[in-house]
């Protein structure tokens, strides 16, 4: 976990992971210079939850991804299975048990592998929660190189899968790669990792005006997105992603390294040959069908 002025909500997500099925998981936990009583609830919950339950790190001031990407860098193969855990978020009492059944379900132990379940998406109350979207699509690189579908909240991956992000953990900050969880689904699927999508939610999913991305879906949160779009940094986020993924091609698939190298020259065209060469002709994807009509307009306009 990485907090930083969660004092309204971390208290309520740290009681949830008490209330956890599982019982043998630990939590490593930075705080990231807050300036409210974060740090204060922390100390507090740590000082409680006995021996070996916690751990902090010092991490921060380089941005959010950064922070967990650090933090990460700092497990061993010792601590098994990863979950990533947002301060503003409440953990539903099965999610880690259900996500350890599943990925122990994976048939080869020693094969990387991510699960991700759907979350509650809530504003006030969490009684008033509504399911996130289903993805429409399978999970795959193409999807990758142009979307998030893997929410670091709902995010928990095994020991392979663990040992083989934190390898990539210098060359994703050195290109300053703008989202973990995003990171963690460009390597996993990149490196043919089995992916596991669970459609049962384990995770109350909290929007507040802090948040940093949100619900994909609502105009408010087209809105939003539209100006990442005008303002580039959605084509600013491809570039680091991209350019960490190159630093560090030897994890992938040939058959990604090979598809990543297409997407690349691809995005170096400009004039007729990009306006008549869309990203579905490269493999790129997106989930929904708008979102599919919106990447091809940026993609022969330049945008992307």
């Amino acid at each position: 976990m990485c907090a930083r002025n969660g004092a309204p909500f971390i208290e309520e997500q740290l009681e949830s992971l008490d209330r956890q099925s599982h019982g043998d998981w630990s939590i490593l936990i930075a705080d990231d210079r807050s300036s409210d009583a974060t740090a204060t609830i922390v100390d507090d919950w740590i000082a409680g939850a006995g021996a070996g339950r916690a751990r902090c790190a010092n991490v921060g001031g380089r941005g959010i991804a950064a922070n967990y990407l650090e933090l990460l860098a700092r497990t061993g193969p010792e601590d098994g299975a990863i979950a990533f855990c947002d301060q503003d978020d409440i953990w539903l009492p099965h999610k880690l048990q259900r996500a350890l059944e599943r990925l122990a379900a994976v048939p080869r132990p020693d094969r990387p592998a991510a699960y991700a379940c759907r979350s509650l998406v809530f504003h006030d109350r969490p009684d008033d929660a509504r399911p996130s979207r289903a993805p429409r699509r399978l999970p795959a690189f193409g999807n990758a190189m142009v979307q998030n579908m893997l929410a670091g909240h709902a995010l928990v991956i095994n020991q392979a899968a663990a040992a083989l992000l934190r390898d990539t953990v210098p060359a994703a900050l050195a290109a300053g790669v703008p989202f973990h969880d995003w990171w963690a689904y460009l390597v996993l699927s990149g490196a043919g990792a089995q992916i596991v999508l669970d459609d049962e939610p384990g995770v109350l999913y909290r929007q507040h005006g802090a948040n940093v991305l949100g619900d994909n879906r609502g105009l408010r949160a087209g809105l939003s997105r539209a100006r990442m779009i005008a303002a580039r940094r959605y084509r600013g986020w491809l570039d680091r992603n991209l350019a960490g993924l190159e630093a560090c091609a030897g994890v992938l698939t040939p058959q990604s390294e090979a598809h990543l190298r297409r997407v690349v020259e691809w995005r170096a065209r400009r004039g007729m040959p990009r306006l008549l060469q869309g990203p579905g002709q490269v493999g790129l994807y997106r989930q929904g069908m708008i979102d599919g009509a919106v990447l091809s307009v940026m993609a022969r306009t330049g945008w992307m």
